[in-house]
């Protein structure tokens, strides 16, 4: 096994994406970790190395795969984009069972029903009430619904992926974290890299996935969360979590509590906090939250395909578009900043050398002031 899984592994990096499960034997998924088996003897580095994306990740690459460039001054805080907008599903059914507006769970059902894709790797709600993510492949608009909501757990959804891809189909779409959105791009840049070693299943994930989409995260919770949650409600009765300004909201179907958000913290996995992207960068489409309005997203357009998809749907009437108003994107732009100067700051404390930058953008994150400072 190459020593940089066993350190990502044992260093805590590990994000639980599952991009190395379903593609080796020696790898499985444990509840919110992944766990080596046995030694795989493999001499070279496999495709578990190339695709973590904790083990290397070099920005500038993957946007020029992703993009065709790589970035610009004005792309280093949200990314490679052509527009930033709010926008809602129209569908009232669909905005009632979402976390927010919808427009993920629109977008893919929209997509599968016009044969865009054929299905979507999603994360629906397993045991726990729900709150967990259990990685399905979605091939149809009830089952698209049944994964709304954000799941505040990590799922290894990855693992789905590579499932679908061995059982042949041929245009999917996926609904992804940042950090699993820049593993799937990983596995599309580098897996014709890979020497396998002769036990990995031979997958083209370039040709077959049709449209990313990334969801905002500022991070994720441990398992260990379920023990705090259990002194305070039942974890089987809890339908929705949601972290407004300041808070933790937790949803039944007849009671509403909160939280105090700084000791929520204390269970957020360490992985999350050398993570760089907030707004899943080297998606097609980026879906977030509109904050202080429950029923909106924001979306963040960024490659012509996803750009194509969306305003497809939107002429179809499947959304509802605004103008992102400036004072919201400037919150946005802050917010992104300050996550990549946190966590830059915390990749050189602990000395982990897996994210590669440029000059120019390790420039611009080193002077935003952290409010500690």
């Amino acid at each position: 096994m190459p020593n940089r899984i066993v350190e990502v592994l044992s260093g805590g990096l590990c994000t639980a994406c599952g991009a190395c499960v379903n593609i080796c034997p020696y790898i499985r998924n444990i509840e919110d970790r992944i766990a080596i088996i046995e030694d795989c003897n493999v001499e070279e580095e496999g495709r578990c190395y190339y695709y973590c994306p904790r083990t290397f990740l070099d920005v500038d690459e993957l946007n020029e795969f992703v993009f065709g460039r790589r970035r610009s001054e004005e792309d280093v805080i949200l990314g490679c984009h052509t527009s930033v907008l709010a926008a809602r599903a129209k569908s009232e059914a669909i905005r009632k069972n979402a976390q927010y507006g919808g427009v993920a769970s629109a977008l893919i059902a929209h997509a599968i029903e016009t044969g865009e894709i054929e299905a979507a790797v999603l994360t629906s709600g397993g045991d726990g009430g729900g709150l967990l993510p259990m990685p399905i492949v979605a091939k149809s608009k009830d089952e698209v619904l049944s994964c709304a909501k954000t799941k505040y757990f990590m799922g290894a959804s990855l693992s789905a992926l590579n499932k679908a891809l061995k059982d042949g189909f041929e245009s999917l779409g996926v609904v992804g974290t940042p950090c699993q959105v820049q593993a799937l791009r990983k596995m599309q840049a580098y897996g014709d890299a890979v020497e396998s070693g002769g036990i990995y299943e031979e997958i083209d994930v370039s040709k077959s996935i049709k449209l990313v989409i990334g969801l905002f995260c500022m991070w994720s919770l441990s398992y260990d969360f379920l023990w705090y949650l259990s002194k305070h409600v039942e974890p089987s009765a809890v339908r929705k979590l949601d972290i407004p300004v300041g808070g933790f909201l937790i949803f039944g179907e007849r009671f509403k509590k909160e939280l105090p958000l700084e000791e929520v913290k204390r269970y957020v996995r360490r992985a999350c906090d050398v993570c760089y992207d907030m707004t899943a960068e080297l998606a097609d489409i980026s879906v977030g939250a509109l904050e202080g309005v429950p029923d909106w997203n924001t979306v963040i357009l960024r490659t012509e395909r996803g750009e194509h998809i969306f305003r497809e749907a939107e002429a179809a009437g499947v959304l509802e578009v605004k103008e992102l108003e400036a004072e919201r994107l400037e919150h946005l732009r802050w917010a992104s900043l300050r996550k990549k100067a946190k966590a830059w700051r915390r990749i050189r404390e602990l000395k982990a050398e897996f994210l590669k930058i440029s000059e120019l953008e390790r420039k611009i994150v080193e002077r935003f002031r952290l409010e500690e400072e």
